[in-house]
Protein backbone atom coordinates (compact mmCIF):
# COMPACT_ATOMS: atom_id res chain seq x y z
CA UNK A 1 0.00 0.00 0.00
CA UNK A 2 1.34 3.41 -0.84
CA UNK A 3 1.83 6.17 1.67
CA UNK A 4 -1.05 8.54 1.17
CA UNK A 5 0.28 8.66 -2.34
CA UNK A 6 -0.85 5.23 -3.32
CA UNK A 7 -2.88 3.83 -6.14
CA UNK A 8 -6.63 4.08 -5.58
CA UNK A 9 -8.19 0.98 -4.17
CA UNK A 10 -11.74 -0.21 -3.95
CA UNK A 11 -13.87 0.52 -0.90
CA UNK A 12 -12.43 -2.66 0.54
CA UNK A 13 -8.76 -1.89 1.14
CA UNK A 14 -6.35 -4.28 -0.51
CA UNK A 15 -3.04 -5.73 0.62
CA UNK A 16 -0.10 -3.40 1.29
CA UNK A 17 2.06 -2.69 -1.75
CA UNK A 18 5.74 -3.50 -1.67
CA UNK A 19 8.56 -1.06 -1.21
CA UNK A 20 10.37 -3.00 -3.92
CA UNK A 21 8.99 -6.01 -5.72
CA UNK A 22 10.84 -9.30 -5.30
CA UNK A 23 10.41 -12.33 -7.51
CA UNK A 24 7.73 -14.72 -6.32
CA UNK A 25 9.29 -17.81 -4.82
CA UNK A 26 9.13 -20.35 -2.04
CA UNK A 27 10.52 -18.17 0.77
CA UNK A 28 8.83 -15.40 2.73
CA UNK A 29 10.82 -12.29 3.62
CA UNK A 30 9.87 -11.39 7.19
CA UNK A 31 10.74 -7.76 8.02
CA UNK A 32 11.63 -7.42 11.71
CA UNK A 33 13.45 -4.07 11.85
CA UNK A 34 14.04 -1.01 9.75
CA UNK A 35 17.61 0.19 10.36
CA UNK A 36 16.60 3.70 9.21
CA UNK A 37 14.51 5.07 12.10
CA UNK A 38 11.86 7.58 11.03
CA UNK A 39 9.20 6.96 13.68
CA UNK A 40 9.30 7.32 17.46
CA UNK A 41 10.52 3.85 18.51
CA UNK A 42 14.12 2.73 18.39
CA UNK A 43 15.43 -0.64 19.55
CA UNK A 44 18.94 -2.08 19.64
CA UNK A 45 18.58 -3.31 16.05
CA UNK A 46 16.62 -0.41 14.52
CA UNK A 47 12.95 0.53 14.43
CA UNK A 48 10.63 -2.46 15.06
CA UNK A 49 8.55 -3.00 11.92
CA UNK A 50 4.75 -2.84 12.22
CA UNK A 51 2.91 -5.53 10.25
CA UNK A 52 -0.22 -4.25 8.46
CA UNK A 53 -3.08 -6.55 7.47
CA UNK A 54 -5.11 -6.50 4.27
CA UNK A 55 -7.53 -3.96 5.77
CA UNK A 56 -4.80 -1.43 6.55
CA UNK A 57 -4.83 -2.16 10.29
CA UNK A 58 -1.76 -3.09 12.30
CA UNK A 59 -1.77 -6.76 13.30
CA UNK A 60 -2.79 -6.74 16.98
CA UNK A 61 -1.86 -10.23 18.22
CA UNK A 62 0.86 -10.53 20.87
CA UNK A 63 2.45 -13.26 23.06
CA UNK A 64 1.06 -15.95 20.78
CA UNK A 65 1.99 -18.65 18.27
CA UNK A 66 2.16 -19.45 14.58
CA UNK A 67 0.31 -22.49 13.27
CA UNK A 68 -0.19 -24.24 9.94
CA UNK A 69 -3.62 -25.82 9.45
CA UNK A 70 -5.10 -27.23 6.24
CA UNK A 71 -2.76 -25.38 3.90
CA UNK A 72 -2.85 -21.98 5.60
CA UNK A 73 -0.71 -20.17 8.19
CA UNK A 74 -2.36 -18.74 11.32
CA UNK A 75 -1.09 -16.04 13.67
CA UNK A 76 -2.71 -16.12 17.12
CA UNK A 77 -2.17 -13.61 19.91
CA UNK A 78 -3.61 -11.40 22.65
CA UNK A 79 -5.32 -8.21 21.45
CA UNK A 80 -4.64 -4.86 23.13
CA UNK A 81 -6.70 -2.59 20.86
CA UNK A 82 -9.35 -1.75 23.48
CA UNK A 83 -6.78 -0.14 25.80
CA UNK A 84 -5.99 -3.08 28.08
CA UNK A 85 -2.97 -2.62 30.35
CA UNK A 86 -1.48 -4.82 33.04
CA UNK A 87 0.94 -2.05 34.05
CA UNK A 88 0.16 1.63 34.34
CA UNK A 89 1.84 4.10 31.98
CA UNK A 90 4.72 4.69 34.38
CA UNK A 91 5.38 0.96 34.72
CA UNK A 92 3.71 0.50 38.10
CA UNK A 93 0.75 -1.42 39.44
CA UNK A 94 -2.13 -1.29 40.05
CA UNK A 95 -3.44 0.41 36.93
CA UNK A 96 -6.32 2.87 36.79
CA UNK A 97 -9.81 1.34 37.13
CA UNK A 98 -11.09 -0.02 33.84
CA UNK A 99 -7.69 -0.48 32.21
CA UNK A 100 -7.81 -4.23 32.88
CA UNK A 101 -10.59 -4.61 30.28
CA UNK A 102 -9.82 -7.79 28.34
CA UNK A 103 -9.82 -7.13 24.56
CA UNK A 104 -9.91 -10.73 23.31
CA UNK A 105 -7.80 -13.28 21.45
CA UNK A 106 -7.09 -12.36 17.82
CA UNK A 107 -6.46 -14.55 14.78
CA UNK A 108 -4.98 -13.74 11.37
CA UNK A 109 -4.33 -16.03 8.41
CA UNK A 110 -1.96 -15.99 5.47
CA UNK A 111 -0.84 -18.07 2.51
CA UNK A 112 2.75 -16.76 2.64
CA UNK A 113 3.53 -15.42 6.17
CA UNK A 114 3.61 -11.86 4.77
CA UNK A 115 0.10 -10.90 3.65
CA UNK A 116 -2.20 -11.29 6.67
CA UNK A 117 -6.02 -11.34 6.74
CA UNK A 118 -7.86 -10.45 9.94
CA UNK A 119 -10.00 -13.44 10.98
CA UNK A 120 -11.54 -11.65 13.96
CA UNK A 121 -11.54 -12.60 17.63
CA UNK A 122 -11.74 -16.27 18.60
CA UNK A 123 -14.57 -15.61 21.08
CA UNK A 124 -16.43 -12.62 22.47
CA UNK A 125 -14.22 -11.51 25.34
CA UNK A 126 -16.34 -8.43 26.08
CA UNK A 127 -19.05 -10.40 27.91
CA UNK A 128 -19.30 -10.16 31.72
CA UNK A 129 -18.47 -13.89 31.85
CA UNK A 130 -15.12 -13.49 30.11
CA UNK A 131 -14.24 -10.22 31.82
CA UNK A 132 -14.63 -12.06 35.13
CA UNK A 133 -12.91 -15.24 33.91
CA UNK A 134 -9.89 -13.31 32.66
CA UNK A 135 -9.83 -10.94 35.62
CA UNK A 136 -6.73 -8.82 35.05
CA UNK A 137 -6.07 -10.47 31.68
CA UNK A 138 -5.94 -13.60 29.52
CA UNK A 139 -2.72 -14.29 27.66
CA UNK A 140 -0.59 -16.67 25.61
CA UNK A 141 -3.21 -18.30 23.35
CA UNK A 142 -2.32 -21.70 21.91
CA UNK A 143 -4.41 -23.53 19.30
CA UNK A 144 -3.90 -27.20 18.41
CA UNK A 145 -5.85 -29.72 16.36
CA UNK A 146 -7.42 -32.85 17.86
CA UNK A 147 -7.74 -35.32 14.93
CA UNK A 148 -9.61 -37.90 17.01
CA UNK A 149 -12.53 -35.52 17.48
CA UNK A 150 -11.91 -33.37 14.41
CA UNK A 151 -11.84 -30.16 16.40
CA UNK A 152 -9.51 -27.37 17.43
CA UNK A 153 -8.51 -26.82 21.06
CA UNK A 154 -7.60 -23.39 22.46
CA UNK A 155 -5.69 -22.83 25.70
CA UNK A 156 -5.24 -19.45 27.40
CA UNK A 157 -3.86 -18.55 30.81
CA UNK A 158 -6.01 -16.27 32.95
CA UNK A 159 -4.99 -13.85 35.70
CA UNK A 160 -8.21 -13.75 37.67
CA UNK A 161 -6.70 -13.65 41.14
CA UNK A 162 -6.18 -17.39 41.19
CA UNK A 163 -4.08 -17.68 37.99
CA UNK A 164 -5.26 -20.67 35.98
CA UNK A 165 -5.94 -21.90 32.45
CA UNK A 166 -9.08 -22.05 30.36
CA UNK A 167 -9.66 -24.58 27.58
CA UNK A 168 -12.05 -23.93 24.67
CA UNK A 169 -12.94 -25.88 21.52
CA UNK A 170 -14.16 -25.09 18.00
CA UNK A 171 -14.80 -26.78 14.66
CA UNK A 172 -12.74 -24.07 12.94
CA UNK A 173 -9.22 -22.68 13.54
CA UNK A 174 -10.76 -19.18 13.58
CA UNK A 175 -13.62 -19.98 15.95
CA UNK A 176 -15.94 -19.19 17.47
CA UNK A 177 -14.47 -21.14 20.38
CA UNK A 178 -16.69 -22.32 23.22
CA UNK A 179 -15.50 -22.47 26.82
CA UNK A 180 -15.09 -26.05 28.05
CA UNK A 181 -13.35 -26.07 31.40
CA UNK A 182 -10.60 -25.10 33.77
CA UNK A 183 -8.25 -28.03 33.20
CA UNK A 184 -7.05 -30.27 35.98
CA UNK A 185 -3.27 -29.88 36.24
CA UNK A 186 -0.75 -31.46 38.62
CA UNK A 187 1.41 -28.39 39.19
CA UNK A 188 2.54 -26.48 42.31
CA UNK A 189 0.87 -23.40 40.86
CA UNK A 190 -1.37 -23.23 37.82
CA UNK A 191 -1.58 -20.65 35.09
CA UNK A 192 1.97 -19.51 34.38
CA UNK A 193 3.58 -19.22 30.95
CA UNK A 194 3.22 -22.52 29.16
CA UNK A 195 3.48 -24.46 25.92
CA UNK A 196 2.03 -27.70 24.55
CA UNK A 197 3.74 -30.25 22.32
CA UNK A 198 1.73 -32.83 20.41
CA UNK A 199 4.24 -35.59 19.78
CA UNK A 200 4.42 -37.82 16.71
CA UNK A 201 2.23 -40.46 18.37
CA UNK A 202 -0.45 -37.87 19.21
CA UNK A 203 0.46 -37.60 22.90
CA UNK A 204 0.19 -34.10 24.30
CA UNK A 205 2.71 -32.66 26.78
CA UNK A 206 2.27 -29.47 28.80
CA UNK A 207 5.28 -27.40 29.87
CA UNK A 208 4.54 -24.76 32.51
CA UNK A 209 6.63 -22.12 34.24
CA UNK A 210 6.03 -21.57 37.97
CA UNK A 211 8.18 -20.13 40.73
CA UNK A 212 9.55 -23.58 41.54
CA UNK A 213 10.80 -24.12 37.97
CA UNK A 214 9.66 -25.52 34.63
CA UNK A 215 7.32 -28.50 35.04
CA UNK A 216 6.12 -30.96 32.39
CA UNK A 217 2.99 -33.11 32.47
CA UNK A 218 1.31 -35.49 30.04
CA UNK A 219 -2.12 -34.44 28.70
CA UNK A 220 -5.31 -36.39 28.21
CA UNK A 221 -6.13 -37.70 24.72
CA UNK A 222 -8.43 -34.72 24.06
CA UNK A 223 -5.74 -32.23 25.23
CA UNK A 224 -8.02 -30.66 27.86
CA UNK A 225 -6.59 -32.05 31.14
CA UNK A 226 -3.34 -33.16 32.67
CA UNK A 227 -2.87 -36.87 33.44
CA UNK A 228 -0.29 -38.63 35.57
CA UNK A 229 2.17 -36.75 37.76
CA UNK A 230 4.16 -33.74 36.61
CA UNK A 231 7.96 -33.73 36.63
CA UNK A 232 10.47 -30.93 37.17
CA UNK A 233 12.32 -30.29 33.93
CA UNK A 234 14.35 -27.23 34.98
CA UNK A 235 14.30 -26.32 38.69
CA UNK A 236 14.31 -22.73 39.84
CA UNK A 237 17.59 -21.38 41.20
CA UNK A 238 16.28 -18.17 42.75
CA UNK A 239 18.06 -16.37 44.25
CA UNK A 240 20.76 -17.12 41.71
CA UNK A 241 24.23 -18.45 42.53
CA UNK A 242 26.89 -15.74 42.26
CA UNK A 243 28.40 -16.92 38.96
CA UNK A 244 25.18 -17.35 36.94
CA UNK A 245 25.42 -15.34 33.71
CA UNK A 246 22.43 -13.11 34.51
CA UNK A 247 23.44 -12.08 38.05
CA UNK A 248 22.36 -8.49 38.64
CA UNK A 249 19.10 -8.88 36.76
CA UNK A 250 16.00 -8.81 38.92
CA UNK A 251 14.70 -12.33 38.30
CA UNK A 252 17.98 -14.10 37.60
CA UNK A 253 17.48 -17.77 38.42
CA UNK A 254 13.78 -17.74 37.51
CA UNK A 255 12.79 -18.83 34.01
CA UNK A 256 9.52 -18.53 32.10
CA UNK A 257 8.06 -18.53 28.59
CA UNK A 258 8.76 -22.21 27.84
CA UNK A 259 8.60 -23.43 24.23
CA UNK A 260 8.46 -27.22 24.01
CA UNK A 261 9.11 -28.90 20.67
CA UNK A 262 10.68 -31.93 19.05
CA UNK A 263 13.16 -32.04 16.18
CA UNK A 264 14.47 -35.41 15.07
CA UNK A 265 15.28 -37.52 18.12
CA UNK A 266 15.68 -34.55 20.47
CA UNK A 267 13.19 -32.60 22.56
CA UNK A 268 13.86 -28.93 23.28
CA UNK A 269 12.84 -26.41 25.93
CA UNK A 270 13.52 -22.82 24.85
CA UNK A 271 13.08 -20.41 27.77
CA UNK A 272 12.98 -16.76 28.75
CA UNK A 273 16.12 -16.67 30.88
CA UNK A 274 15.66 -14.95 33.25
CA UNK A 275 11.95 -14.34 33.74
CA UNK A 276 11.11 -10.76 32.88
CA UNK A 277 7.49 -9.63 32.33
CA UNK A 278 7.03 -7.09 29.50
CA UNK A 279 10.75 -6.47 29.14
CA UNK A 280 13.97 -7.73 27.59
CA UNK A 281 15.33 -11.10 28.65
CA UNK A 282 17.81 -13.64 27.38
CA UNK A 283 16.91 -16.86 25.58
CA UNK A 284 18.39 -20.21 26.60
CA UNK A 285 17.53 -23.83 25.88
CA UNK A 286 17.75 -27.37 27.22
CA UNK A 287 17.62 -30.74 25.45
CA UNK A 288 16.29 -34.20 26.30
CA UNK A 289 15.65 -37.58 24.74
CA UNK A 290 12.18 -37.79 26.28
CA UNK A 291 9.62 -35.04 26.96
CA UNK A 292 9.62 -35.94 30.66
CA UNK A 293 13.41 -35.69 30.80
CA UNK A 294 15.97 -35.69 32.12
CA UNK A 295 16.61 -32.23 30.67
CA UNK A 296 20.20 -31.07 30.43
CA UNK A 297 22.07 -27.96 29.42
CA UNK A 298 25.60 -27.98 28.04
CA UNK A 299 27.30 -26.95 31.30
CA UNK A 300 26.92 -26.92 35.05
CA UNK A 301 24.73 -24.23 36.55
CA UNK A 302 27.59 -22.80 38.60
CA UNK A 303 31.07 -23.65 39.81
CA UNK A 304 29.56 -24.60 43.14
CA UNK A 305 27.34 -27.30 41.60
CA UNK A 306 28.64 -30.82 42.37
CA UNK A 307 29.98 -32.72 39.38
CA UNK A 308 27.37 -35.15 38.08
CA UNK A 309 24.39 -33.27 39.57
CA UNK A 310 21.25 -33.86 37.53
CA UNK A 311 18.74 -31.19 36.55
CA UNK A 312 20.92 -28.32 37.72
CA UNK A 313 22.69 -27.42 34.50
CA UNK A 314 22.56 -23.96 33.01
CA UNK A 315 20.82 -23.77 29.66
CA UNK A 316 22.77 -22.75 26.58
CA UNK A 317 22.34 -19.03 25.94
CA UNK A 318 21.39 -18.39 22.31
CA UNK A 319 20.54 -14.68 22.68
CA UNK A 320 21.41 -12.36 25.59
CA UNK A 321 18.54 -9.95 24.78
CA UNK A 322 16.15 -11.98 22.58
CA UNK A 323 16.70 -9.49 19.76
CA UNK A 324 15.46 -6.63 21.91
CA UNK A 325 12.45 -8.38 23.41
CA UNK A 326 11.12 -11.30 25.43
CA UNK A 327 11.03 -14.85 23.98
CA UNK A 328 7.49 -16.12 23.51
CA UNK A 329 7.34 -19.27 21.37
CA UNK A 330 8.94 -21.58 18.86
CA UNK A 331 6.48 -22.76 16.22
CA UNK A 332 7.03 -25.67 13.87
CA UNK A 333 5.68 -24.95 10.38
CA UNK A 334 5.97 -27.05 7.26
CA UNK A 335 8.11 -26.16 4.25
CA UNK A 336 8.67 -27.74 0.85
CA UNK A 337 11.79 -29.39 2.31
CA UNK A 338 10.29 -30.56 5.60
CA UNK A 339 9.82 -28.19 8.52
CA UNK A 340 11.24 -25.04 10.07
CA UNK A 341 11.12 -23.83 13.68
CA UNK A 342 10.22 -20.13 13.88
CA UNK A 343 11.44 -18.30 16.96
CA UNK A 344 9.13 -15.51 18.20
CA UNK A 345 10.22 -12.71 20.54
CA UNK A 346 7.74 -10.03 21.66
CA UNK A 347 9.25 -6.57 21.17
CA UNK A 348 7.35 -4.90 23.97
CA UNK A 349 6.70 -1.18 23.82
CA UNK A 350 8.82 0.86 26.23
CA UNK A 351 11.59 -1.61 26.97
CA UNK A 352 14.18 0.66 25.36
CA UNK A 353 14.26 2.49 28.72
CA UNK A 354 16.10 -0.46 30.23
CA UNK A 355 19.77 0.01 30.97
CA UNK A 356 20.30 -3.73 30.53
CA UNK A 357 18.04 -6.74 29.94
CA UNK A 358 16.18 -7.93 32.99
CA UNK A 359 16.03 -4.97 35.30
CA UNK A 360 15.82 -3.08 37.50
CA UNK A 361 12.20 -3.87 38.37
CA UNK A 362 9.62 -2.38 38.14
CA UNK A 363 11.13 0.77 36.61
CA UNK A 364 12.03 -1.27 33.54
CA UNK A 365 8.41 -2.19 32.86
CA UNK A 366 6.86 -1.38 29.50
CA UNK A 367 4.55 1.52 28.87
CA UNK A 368 1.10 0.37 29.91
CA UNK A 369 -0.91 -0.68 26.88
CA UNK A 370 0.96 -2.93 24.46
CA UNK A 371 -1.09 -2.43 21.28
CA UNK A 372 1.99 -0.86 19.65
CA UNK A 373 4.30 -3.77 20.44
CA UNK A 374 5.74 -5.73 17.52
CA UNK A 375 7.52 -9.06 17.14
CA UNK A 376 10.76 -10.65 15.93
CA UNK A 377 10.49 -13.82 13.84
CA UNK A 378 13.33 -15.92 12.44
CA UNK A 379 14.00 -19.63 11.89
CA UNK A 380 16.18 -21.33 14.47
CA UNK A 381 19.41 -22.76 13.06
CA UNK A 382 20.69 -26.14 14.23
CA UNK A 383 24.13 -27.74 14.15
CA UNK A 384 24.73 -31.29 13.01
CA UNK A 385 24.63 -32.59 16.59
CA UNK A 386 21.19 -31.01 17.18
CA UNK A 387 22.37 -28.06 19.28
CA UNK A 388 20.95 -24.62 18.45
CA UNK A 389 23.14 -21.86 17.04
CA UNK A 390 23.09 -18.29 18.31
CA UNK A 391 20.07 -16.34 17.08
CA UNK A 392 20.88 -13.86 14.33
CA UNK A 393 18.85 -10.70 15.04
CA UNK A 394 18.43 -9.99 11.36
CA UNK A 395 16.39 -7.10 10.00
CA UNK A 396 14.83 -9.39 7.37
CA UNK A 397 14.48 -13.15 7.90
CA UNK A 398 14.03 -15.68 5.09
CA UNK A 399 11.48 -18.40 5.88
CA UNK A 400 10.87 -21.27 3.43
CA UNK A 401 7.20 -21.79 2.62
CA UNK A 402 5.22 -25.01 2.37
CA UNK A 403 5.00 -26.71 -0.99
CA UNK A 404 2.59 -24.99 -3.35
CA UNK A 405 2.74 -21.63 -1.58
CA UNK A 406 3.99 -18.60 -3.50
CA UNK A 407 5.54 -15.58 -1.79
CA UNK A 408 3.97 -12.21 -2.46
CA UNK A 409 6.10 -9.06 -2.80
CA UNK A 410 7.74 -7.92 0.42
CA UNK A 411 5.27 -5.64 2.27
CA UNK A 412 6.08 -2.07 3.25
CA UNK A 413 7.78 -1.74 6.64
CA UNK A 414 5.87 0.77 8.76
CA UNK A 415 6.90 2.50 11.98
CA UNK A 416 4.72 4.09 14.66
CA UNK A 417 4.91 7.87 14.92
CA UNK A 418 2.94 9.50 17.75
CA UNK A 419 3.37 12.98 16.30
CA UNK A 420 -0.03 14.63 16.77
CA UNK A 421 -0.41 16.69 19.91
CA UNK A 422 0.24 20.14 21.42
CA UNK A 423 2.29 22.25 19.04
CA UNK A 424 2.66 19.62 16.34
CA UNK A 425 0.56 17.84 13.76
CA UNK A 426 0.80 16.14 10.39
CA UNK A 427 0.13 17.41 6.88
CA UNK A 428 0.31 15.00 3.94
CA UNK A 429 -0.23 15.59 0.24
CA UNK A 430 -1.77 12.82 -1.85
CA UNK A 431 -0.67 12.14 -5.39
CA UNK A 432 -3.20 13.35 -8.03
CA UNK A 433 -6.30 11.16 -7.94
CA UNK A 434 -6.65 8.60 -10.73
CA UNK A 435 -10.42 8.35 -10.30
CA UNK A 436 -13.28 9.87 -8.27
CA UNK A 437 -13.22 9.08 -4.54
CA UNK A 438 -15.67 9.11 -1.63
CA UNK A 439 -13.19 9.28 1.23
CA UNK A 440 -9.67 8.75 2.48
CA UNK A 441 -8.84 5.86 4.80
CA UNK A 442 -6.11 6.78 7.32
CA UNK A 443 -4.49 4.46 9.86
CA UNK A 444 -4.48 6.15 13.29
CA UNK A 445 -3.97 5.28 16.95
CA UNK A 446 -4.00 6.95 20.35
CA UNK A 447 -1.44 6.63 23.13
CA UNK A 448 -1.50 7.47 26.86
CA UNK A 449 -5.17 8.55 27.04
CA UNK A 450 -5.47 11.82 25.08
CA UNK A 451 -7.86 14.31 26.71
CA UNK A 452 -8.93 16.13 23.52
CA UNK A 453 -10.26 15.15 20.10
CA UNK A 454 -8.25 14.75 16.93
CA UNK A 455 -9.15 17.33 14.25
CA UNK A 456 -8.88 16.51 10.56
CA UNK A 457 -9.19 18.47 7.33
CA UNK A 458 -9.11 17.17 3.76
CA UNK A 459 -8.71 20.01 1.27
CA UNK A 460 -7.25 20.90 -2.08
CA UNK A 461 -3.46 20.90 -2.16
CA UNK A 462 -1.78 24.33 -2.28
CA UNK A 463 -5.11 26.10 -1.93
CA UNK A 464 -6.58 24.46 -5.02
CA UNK A 465 -10.39 24.67 -4.78
CA UNK A 466 -12.37 21.43 -4.76
CA UNK A 467 -16.16 21.05 -4.73
CA UNK A 468 -16.39 19.77 -1.18
CA UNK A 469 -13.83 20.05 1.59
CA UNK A 470 -14.04 17.85 4.67
CA UNK A 471 -13.47 18.92 8.26
CA UNK A 472 -14.34 17.29 11.54
CA UNK A 473 -13.22 15.85 14.84
CA UNK A 474 -12.63 12.32 16.06
CA UNK A 475 -13.17 11.69 19.77
CA UNK A 476 -10.57 9.75 21.76
CA UNK A 477 -13.14 6.97 22.21
CA UNK A 478 -13.47 6.54 18.43
CA UNK A 479 -9.75 5.86 17.93
CA UNK A 480 -8.15 2.55 18.87
CA UNK A 481 -5.05 1.96 20.96
CA UNK A 482 -3.80 -0.20 18.08
CA UNK A 483 -3.22 1.42 14.67
CA UNK A 484 -6.52 0.97 12.82
CA UNK A 485 -8.17 2.65 9.86
CA UNK A 486 -10.54 5.61 10.11
CA UNK A 487 -12.44 6.92 7.06
CA UNK A 488 -12.34 10.68 6.47
CA UNK A 489 -15.30 11.55 4.19
CA UNK A 490 -14.43 13.60 1.10
CA UNK A 491 -15.88 13.73 -2.40
CA UNK A 492 -13.35 14.58 -5.10
CA UNK A 493 -13.00 13.99 -8.82
CA UNK A 494 -10.21 12.40 -10.80
CA UNK A 495 -7.01 14.46 -11.20
CA UNK A 496 -7.70 16.47 -8.03
CA UNK A 497 -4.78 17.00 -5.65
CA UNK A 498 -5.66 16.66 -1.95
CA UNK A 499 -3.99 17.36 1.37
CA UNK A 500 -4.83 15.70 4.69
CA UNK A 501 -4.12 17.69 7.88
CA UNK A 502 -4.32 16.13 11.37
CA UNK A 503 -4.06 18.14 14.62
CA UNK A 504 -4.99 17.91 18.32
CA UNK A 505 -4.84 20.15 21.37
CA UNK A 506 -4.56 17.23 23.78
CA UNK A 507 -2.52 17.99 26.89
CA UNK A 508 -2.00 14.32 27.66
CA UNK A 509 -0.69 11.59 25.43
CA UNK A 510 -0.75 11.88 21.66
CA UNK A 511 -2.26 10.54 18.45
CA UNK A 512 -0.16 8.61 15.98
CA UNK A 513 0.14 7.52 12.37
CA UNK A 514 2.10 4.80 10.61
CA UNK A 515 5.09 6.20 8.79
CA UNK A 516 7.21 4.58 6.08
CA UNK A 517 9.82 5.43 3.49
CA UNK A 518 8.08 6.72 0.37
CA UNK A 519 8.21 4.31 -2.55
CA UNK A 520 6.31 6.27 -5.20
CA UNK A 521 8.31 8.81 -7.26
CA UNK A 522 5.35 11.23 -7.35
CA UNK A 523 4.45 10.95 -3.67
CA UNK A 524 3.31 14.20 -2.09
CA UNK A 525 5.09 16.19 0.59
CA UNK A 526 4.88 15.10 4.22
CA UNK A 527 5.08 17.78 6.91
CA UNK A 528 5.58 16.56 10.47
CA UNK A 529 8.12 14.96 12.73
CA UNK A 530 10.58 12.37 11.44
CA UNK A 531 12.45 10.54 14.21
CA UNK A 532 11.29 13.34 16.52
CA UNK A 533 12.50 16.21 14.34
CA UNK A 534 10.02 18.49 12.48
CA UNK A 535 10.59 18.43 8.74
CA UNK A 536 9.05 18.73 5.29
CA UNK A 537 9.97 15.90 2.96
CA UNK A 538 8.91 13.61 0.13
CA UNK A 539 11.08 10.81 1.48
CA UNK A 540 8.45 9.49 3.90
CA UNK A 541 4.70 9.35 4.08
CA UNK A 542 1.85 8.12 6.27
CA UNK A 543 -0.36 5.11 5.63
CA UNK A 544 -3.60 6.26 4.04
CA UNK A 545 -5.59 5.26 0.96
CA UNK A 546 -8.23 7.09 -1.11
CA UNK A 547 -11.47 5.13 -1.43
CA UNK A 548 -12.85 4.64 -4.92
CA UNK A 549 -16.33 6.11 -5.34
CA UNK A 550 -18.93 3.43 -6.01
CA UNK A 551 -21.04 3.88 -9.11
Amino acid sequence: MSLLAVALLSASLGAPMAVAAVPAGESARITNFDPHVIGDTRGPYGAPAVVVDTDGNAVDAHDGRLRYFAGRYYWYGTAYRCGYALWDLDGTRPVQPGRHTFCGIAAYSSSDLMTWRDEGLLFDGSTPYWQAACGTGCFSPLVLFDPRRNRYVLWVNALNGQVNYRVLTSASPTGPFTDVKVPSIDMPQEGGDYDILVDRDGTGWLAQAVRQGIFIQKLSSDYTDGVEASVVAVPSTFPAPPDLWCVGQTFCGLREGPSLFRRGDFYYLVLSDPACPYCQAGTSYYMAKRPDGPWEGPGLLSVSTPIGAKGLQQGALISPDSCGGQPRSVSKVWTSAGSVYIYWSDLWRGITRQVSPGGPFPSHASDGNQALATRFWAPLRFRGDGTIQRIDCTAVAEVPLAEGHVASPTPTAYQTACVIGPGQGVRQELRPLAQPISGVRVTLYKYADPDASLSYEVSGASGEPIPSESRGELSPESISSAPRTVVLPISAEANASLTVTLRSSTRRGCYGVLLAHASEPDAGTYEGAVAGTPTSTRAVGILATPIKRSR
